[in-house]
């Protein structure tokens, strides 16, 4: 017996084995439902047919506001026997490749559609309220205009991975004037045979005149006087490896996004962003005549560097950027960040980076060289990644990360210490913490002593909220008499990819615990159960298990009892897994009721059969999301 009189989302995918969904009753017990996402299964009909029933049976989702049928070949209707359905707070349906199923139809006398419309004909503003239209894997040439007629309201359009040649072609503009107006956001994606949005033509410079959202326009013509291209509410471009891309325009031409907020350009090799003068038409855009002014990006606060050859980084690139805040450097081919020469040569640059993150720099030896004139270059610096140290000092060296919150070293099998010279470090505000194989390092030591650390450990780890770390790595870290409580304000731990027999009961893993929230596990294939562990599972609110092989149930029914503030279990890619709950027998009859669980999700189970296998009576009077993918063998929920 199932309760699931609160729930508010359904999600199967790749559950081949289901043929309907719900029984038919069910629908009673639905009234919350807003959400019901079906994709990749193998269901004839949603709800199941109740056998003897001669009269229509009505079916109605007060709530519903999303709908979802994705590649379900075999889907030919909601329900088998006559019936009615309503949907009437409907707002997004996505349908694709169900080849067997009609959405709508004109009377009750047919049976092979999902919805009635209403008797007659189909009114002019059945689609008045329709602003998003995503059309997908038509094999027209030009995008056939036409059908945009009824969506009066439409303001965004998506065209992806079809055949067309050309967007909008000036006959189609011609029959249907005015139809693109109201258009502001417009998404063109994998159109591989695609020569151009539209041939020019003076009179279809405005055809977009509202349009806020572009990923790419291409021109064609043979003008010799100059053309002028406005996209006056455009916010976002992305240009994304495009290796033949030129220009915007190959004819004589000025363009213009004066609210233009975000440009993203990457392996666009023979483009160039902006120009001073009309005569050179190798550009996208003119700047304005003169010198490039100092103020001009007086807004950016976000940059992103990738692909960078340089062995140090140009510092000199952000002198113009006064109010940078956020630095990315990315996939280049640095040795080491910032020179001395060139923050002598361009002092104060630094000072308003408050977030700097080094990604893929595999050649990459040390931020900066040792010299006490650097050290506080970074002073507003929140967010880092690694920083590392070489010098020949014998006194001990102090470094202090005043407002570092956030530190992560992410694959770095030969890192040792943060510096090699005797040292202290300190990062007192530091909250979250996530070390990744790092073999040779450890995190915190007791003494200054001992210089094989990267911190103290009263300096570090009093304020950590979030810390990601195998036990392997959280044992070489806490070797020592530490005190109990040093773990007290930890509320999010995230083990990962651990192969050692790491659930056994120590008094490292007591003390991180004793007040955990969330509990992330990954890549643990060692792992045969969370029992050890139960007693600490009384503050518990979130469970997240992906990638755990050796798991063949979660947790068994007495430790299940226990996890009374669970809020969500999400459960992916574990390939033992048989049920969730494991069968225990002979136990007590009572119900096992999930009071604070509002998220359920089993995602890529293979041998997943049920939830549980056990006749036990479960509830889940908060239950608002479930969401089953790829459960091949699932066939039932529980008995």
């Amino acid at each position: 017996m199932l309760s699931f009189q609160n729930l508010h989302v359904v999600r199967v995918s790749k559950c081949w084995s289901l043929k309907n969904l719900f029984p038919a009753s069910i629908d009673r017990n639905l009234l919350q439902l807003e959400e019901l996402d079906l994709s990749n299964c193998g269901v004839r009909e949603i709800v199941a047919e109740e056998g003897g029933e001669t009269s229509a049976t009505g079916f109605i989702f007060p709530r519903v506001t999303y709908l979802k049928l994705w590649e379900l070949p075999k889907l030919r209707t909601l329900y088998q026997g006559i019936h009615t359905s309503e949907c009437p707070m409907l707002m997004k349906l996505m349908v694709y490749h169900c080849d067997h199923v009609k959405i709508c139809q004109l009377d009750i006398g047919a049976q092979e559609s999902l919805f009635l419309v209403e008797k007659g004909q189909f009114p002019e503003d059945l689609f008045h309220k329709l602003k998003i239209l995503h059309m997908m894997n038509d094999k027209s040439a030009v995008f056939p205009l036409g059908l945009l007629q009824r969506f009066h309201n439409l303001q965004n359009l998506v065209l992806s991975i079809s055949s067309y040649k050309e967007i909008f072609s000036y006959e189609e503009v011609q029959k249907h004037a005015g139809t693109l107006s109201q258009i502001k956001d417009l998404m063109l994606c994998v159109l591989l045979d695609l020569n151009q949005m539209w041939k020019r033509n003076p009179k279809m410079d405005m055809i977009l005149q509202n349009l806020e959202i572009l990923n790419i326009v291409a021109e064609e013509g043979g003008e010799t006087s100059a053309t002028g291209f406005i996209f006056p509410r455009v916010t976002y471009l992305k240009l994304w490896e495009l290796p033949k891309l030129r220009t915007l325009y190959q004819g004589i031409h000025t363009s213009e996004c004066p609210m233009l907020m975000k440009l993203m350009v990457y392996h666009c090799d023979h483009v160039k962003i902006c120009q001073l003068d009309i005569g050179a038409q190798e550009s996208l855009f003119l700047v304005e005549k003169g010198q490039f002014p100092e103020d001009l990006f007086h807004k950016l606060k976000i940059l992103h560097m990738m692909n960078d050859k340089s062995a140090v980084f140009p510092l000199g690139l952000l002198q113009r950027f006064h109010n940078l805040q956020n630095l990315v450097l990315s996939i280049s081919s640095y040795k080491e960040i910032f020179s001395y020469e060139e923050v002598q040569k361009h002092a104060g640059t630094l000072s308003q980076i408050k977030d700097l993150m080094l990604c893929v720099l595999l050649d990459l030896n040390q931020m900066w060289k040792r010299n006490p004139k650097m050290d506080m270059i970074l002073q507003n610096l929140e967010i880092l990644n690694i920083v590392a140290e070489e010098g020949g000092e014998t006194s001990a060296t102090g470094f202090i990360f005043p407002r570092v919150t956030y530190l992560k070293l992410w694959e770095l099998p030969k890192l040792r210490t943060l510096y090699q010279g005797i040292h202290t470090s300190e990062c007192p505000m530091l909250m979250k913490l996530m070390v990744y194989h790092c073999d040779h390092v450890k995190i915190c030591q007791l003494d200054i002593g001992a210089q094989e650390s990267l911190f103290l450990v009263e300096k570090v780890i009093l304020n950590l909220k979030i810390l990601t770390m195998s036990i392997k790595d959280m044992s070489m870290t806490l070797q020592g008499q530490f005190p109990e409580d040093l773990f007290h304000k930890l509320k999010i731990l995230h083990m990962m990819n651990d192969k050692s027999d790491m659930w056994k009961r120590n008094p490292e893993m007591d003390m991180i615990l004793q007040n955990l929230e969330i509990l992330n596990v990954l890549y643990c294939h060692n792992l045969i159960n969370l029992v050890p562990f139960s007693t600490y599972f009384r503050n518990l609110t979130t469970l997240d298990v992906c990638n755990c092989d050796g798991l063949i149930n979660l947790v068994t029914y007495s430790t299940v009892k226990s996890m009374v503030q669970l809020i969500k279990i999400s459960i992916q890619e574990c390939k033992m897994m048989i049920e969730v709950v494991a069968n225990e027998g002979d136990v007590t009859t009572d119900d096992i009721i999930f009071n604070k669980l509002k998220r359920l999700l089993l995602s890529c189970l293979s041998n997943l059969t049920s939830f549980c296998s056990g006749n036990y009576s479960f509830k889940f009077p908060s239950l608002d999301k479930i969401d089953v993918r790829t459960c091949p063998n699932m066939k039932i929920f529980s008995p």
